[in-house]
């Protein structure tokens, strides 16, 4: 797997999570999820290529895969985006770390409070936010409507760029279009938004982490992670066989889950193709995160990709993106 950066530039405010505008409050996330992203490529691909044959391009598309679209603050000029596994002060003063605290700190040293769990939200920079916009249906005397005030959240980006990591091939991105200067279209009422353009595309290095003896790693979803049990429930948590696929482990090498933290959510979408609604399944949020601990063989080394993008099911919609890096602390 060869890792990129893509870079996107917003032309345009996004409607992002709006669905086809009905109702009468319609809210928008502040990230792009992958399967939009996903889909985007997907239907300029098919603009461009309308006889194209189905097969050739479930063979090009499934050899992409898709993280979540996140604005980026390389001023950072806002409050960071906290994993479930870090605390934060409820009432914090000034010299309260911004970067919270670790899981089994218990009372602040700064502030004396207990720290909280976060929620998962992916915080904005300063200069980025979510605008609400309001509009009135009008009759044909041009007077408002009773009961016909709609209000839209829209994603403005200002300065700031949108990145997310692909996994594919050089070629395989060319022929998708992943490429610099092309245009697409992010969301809602694509017509007056949701324009962008990538920017860049950059490789990017996977380094690896080295394990040498009993070590528990720090695995940080990157998008929605889906999970079921042997019967096929929904389960908060990968089993100790999909971490080992995920993580390049074989069966000799103990794999489990120590601590989690984590928060349900709902893997959904549309499908614009087929107009009509994707199956829905229960999933964890992005920024949950497991402790697992690894065993190598006595004697032996075992090394884990730092990232990884089949953690899970419904990995082909940009789900199961996940980080690994050693814990630290007195559970390394």
């Amino acid at each position: 797997m060869d890792l990129f950066e893509v870079t996107l530039r917003a032309d345009q405010v996004m409607h992002v999570g709006a669905g086809k505008g009905s109702g009468f409050s319609s809210t928008s996330m502040s990230y792009v999820p992958a399967s939009m992203f996903r889909g985007a490529i997907a239907a300029r691909w098919w603009r461009l290529q309308p006889d194209a044959d189905q097969q050739d391009f479930e063979d090009l598309i499934a050899s992409v895969s898709f993280a979540d679209a996140v604005v980026r603050d390389e001023a950072n000029s806002g409050q960071p985006t906290l994993p479930l596994d870090r605390g934060k002060c409820k009432y914090p003063v000034t010299d309260c770390p911004p970067e919270g605290h670790r899981f089994d700190v218990a009372t602040c040293e700064t502030c004396g409070g207990r720290p909280q769990r976060p929620k998962g939200q992916r915080e904005l920079p300063s200069g980025a936010g979510l605008l609400p916009s309001t509009r009135v249906a009008l009759d044909r005397s041009e007077r408002a409507k009773d009961d016909q005030l709609y209000r839209r959240e829209a994603l403005a980006l200002g300065e700031h760029r949108l990145t997310a990591r692909v996994a594919g091939t050089s070629e395989g991105l060319t022929r998708l279009g992943l490429v610099e200067r092309t245009a697409l279209r992010f969301g809602g009422s694509r017509s007056v938004a949701g324009r962008v353009h990538i920017e860049s595309v950059s490789p990017t290095p996977i380094p690896p982490v080295t394990v040498t003896r009993k070590a528990v790693l720090r695995v940080e979803l990157e998008t929605l992670g889906v999970y079921v049990d042997d019967f096929g429930f929904p389960t908060p948590y990968p089993s100790p066989g999909m971490l080992r696929h995920s993580l390049g482990l074989d069966d000799a090498t103990g794999c489990d889950i120590v601590r989690g933290f984590t928060r349900w959510a709902v893997a959904a979408g549309w499908h614009s193709k087929a107009n009509s609604p994707k199956s829905q399944d229960f999933a964890v949020i992005p920024h949950s995160v497991f402790h697992v601990q690894v065993t190598p063989p006595p004697g032996a080394a075992v090394s884990v990709p730092s990232v990884v993008n089949n953690l899970g099911l419904r990995c082909h919609e940009g789900c199961g993106w996940a980080a690994a890096s050693a814990l630290g602390g007195d559970d390394a």
